[in-house]
């Protein structure tokens, strides 16, 4: 199956389960979570592995800026992220690394397109990768960018 076939597939499953409103409501209970932690979020957000771009939604439901890139775009685990340096002021990767085969890529260009200072939050459901992560402490990861590309 194409990734085209297999998104169009994906999203009339998921819009056949719930709304456009209520998947947006349903990410928003992420954001909150970030908020919760963080204070606050800057923007503009980059959505990394977005899917059907609801929490891109959420947030620009919020009054932040932001936009999603999935697969079909971009092969993260091969190719640059297709933005300029310092384009984001933060960037979230939402039950996404567990899916990559391969993370290191997208781990190592992430911090390019984040600006200085800006964060890197990245969130799985998996306890294993979890554990790879950050020693299984939490399932969520926040990563500041000190200024540097590394």
């Amino acid at each position: 199956m194409l990734i085209a076939d297999y998104r169009t597939d994906r999203d009339q499953r998921m819009n056949a389960e719930k709304s456009e409103g209520e998947w947006i409501a349903w990410q928003d209970r992420f954001i909150q979570t970030y908020l919760s932690v963080l204070g606050k979020i800057d923007g503009p957000v980059l959505d990394i592995g977005c899917g059907t771009n609801h929490l891109a939604k959420a947030f620009i439901a919020r009054g932040i800026e932001a936009e999603g890139i999935d697969v079909d775009s971009v092969d993260f685990e091969k190719d640059d992220l297709p933005y300029r340096d310092n384009q984001f002021g933060t960037a979230v990767l939402h039950a996404v690394i567990e899916h990559l085969a391969n993370p290191d890529n997208l781990m190592k260009g992430l911090p390019r397109v984040v600006k200085p200072g800006g964060l890197m939050i990245v969130r799985t459901t998996n306890w294993r990768v979890a554990k790879w992560i950050r020693g299984g402490t939490s399932t969520m990861l926040v990563m500041a960018r000190n200024g540097k590309t590394e």
